[in-house]
């Protein structure tokens, strides 16, 4: 086998394994930039017109491309062979051990995972304590962007920029509840249930799936049941529906982080100081993030009641954590529901 012979078969194995990837690994439907790299790569071999038309040299061309294409992926194989962490296990599905305590992986970590497990192909989560333990636990940290998605979320969303909108903005779609009282003299008051909201918390976090965090995903109806009919919310679509099952009569609160403050600054609810948060008073208040005081600029909002939110969060999804005031929580607005 000569150079010109070696050089196309080389270059063929690397389209193909390109093609097979692609193909295995989108998400979605085919769009053309999943062609982009394979036109790169055939285009790659018009360079050779600066030179020379042999196809000697379009053979070395070839065969230099082949050995760069596979020398990561067999470092790779070593790496993985020789690391504690990880096994051929990683190669099907992404699996791995957990970091050690100490260790992780940060919030900004990108897609560049091999491989990594799709939503539905990674082991479910354990079943959350009782509410009751969770209230006691240790504070967990707080990060400065709760609603930007995190690879664990299964979000490598094509159209980030419209759900990033459908999150600040609302999804029209949603089914509307029933028309608002008019608005009282004075500061508002909301006839807030906190049980039903930790009830609601509770039922997402330990339905099988787990309800995990979604950019844009929103409760499809009132009462849906959680795992059951939906398996992703973001904070206004959980925040939403807290709210309607935790008022009688039944508050007609709107969709969407930036028309719910809008919402409740129009209804003329007392906008309190961000320490308030963190007191233990039977009083339910509720805080937002403006998108403009948030890194993605994707807003946030949370119910709080015992110095804990109530909120879906990225990463996780449906959760409580304490009010510290700290991170986004020092840029928050927050205002006193009852």
């Amino acid at each position: 086998m000569d150079w010109k012979m070696a050089g196309a078969l080389a270059f063929g194995v690397v389209i193909g394994w390109f093609v097979y990837y692609v193909n295995r690994y989108r998400k979605g439907d085919v769009q053309i930039g999943d062609i982009t790299t394979i036109i790169g790569a055939i285009g790659g071999g018009a360079v050779l017109a600066l030179f020379d038309r042999s196809a000697d040299l379009f053979g070395s061309y070839a065969i230099g491309l082949a050995i760069g294409f596979f020398l990561y992926f067999f470092i790779l194989v070593i790496l993985v062979g020789v690391s504690d962490n990880f096994d051929s296990d990683w190669f099907l599905d992404g699996r791995r051990r957990d970091p050690a305590p100490g260790f992780g992986f940060g919030h900004d970590r990108g897609s560049g995972v091999a491989m990594a497990p799709r939503p539905e192909m990674a082991a479910p989560a354990p079943v959350a304590a009782p509410a009751s333990a969770r209230m006691t636990a240790a504070p967990s940290g707080v990060e400065e962007d709760p609603a930007r998605p995190v690879v664990e979320d299964g979000s490598e969303i094509a159209d980030f920029e419209s759900l990033r909108i459908i999150a600040n903005l609302g999804l029209r779609e949603v089914e509307q509840a029933v028309a608002p009282a008019p608005a009282p003299a004075g500061p508002a008051q909301m006839p807030i249930d906190i049980a039903h909201v930790r009830q609601f918390l509770d039922a997402c976090m330990t339905s099988h799936p787990r309800v995990t965090y979604g950019l844009g995903a929103k409760v499809p109806f009132h009462g849906a049941v959680p795992g059951a009919d939906f398996t992703k919310v973001d904070c206004s679509g959980f925040v939403r529906e807290a709210i309607r099952l935790a008022t009688n009569p039944q508050v007609a609160f709107p969709d969407g982080s930036v028309v719910q403050h809008d919402w409740v600054r129009s209804k003329g609810f007392l906008r309190v100081p961000i320490a308030d948060g963190g007191l233990n008073d039977n009083r339910v208040r509720i805080a937002f993030l403006r998108p403009q005081d948030s890194p993605s600029h994707i807003g946030h909002v949370v119910l709080i009641s015992g110095g804990r939110t109530f909120e879906s969060h990225g990463g996780v999804g449906p959760d409580t954590r304490a009010w510290t005031g700290q991170g986004w929580q020092a840029k928050a607005f927050v205002y006193r529901l009852n």
